[in-house]
């Protein structure tokens, strides 16, 4: 899921910055740094999570790397719309970021799981 979260976002001049929408029906926030890495943060029935990754564009590619997984997909930007995997991203700002939210990679560790 969150793969392709991360599949609709694209990496033109203003890509860096915070995005929102809604995927695969559940509200979601991704924060894209200019130093090639970010946060996904999803709002879901069990609570609200994030989890890092790694990101980079190539052409109209965009490509992340989650807990060593790598995807791609192509990527839109018009402005402060982002379209990525047939959904459309709005420009957000810090206020969309869940201050709560809990770490998976954390929550992994404090139940030994070795799928970080």
């Amino acid at each position: 899921m969150a793969l392709a979260v991360l599949s609709s976002c694209g990496s033109e001049k203003g890509i860096e910055g915070i995005w929102k929408g809604v995927f695969e029906g559940q509200e979601g926030v991704i924060e894209l740094s200019k130093d090639g890495t970010g946060k996904v943060y999803m709002d879901t029935e069990l609570g609200k999570f994030f989890m890092g990754m790694e990101w980079k564009t190539e052409g109209n590619k965009f490509i992340v790397t989650i807990q060593g997984e790598e995807s791609s997909t192509e990527y839109k930007l018009d402005g402060d719309k982002l379209t990525m995997d047939g959904e459309t991203l709005t420009r957000g700002t810090e206020k969309d970021i869940p201050k709560d939210a809990t770490d998976i990679a954390a929550l992994a560790a404090a139940f030994g799981s070795d799928d970080e």
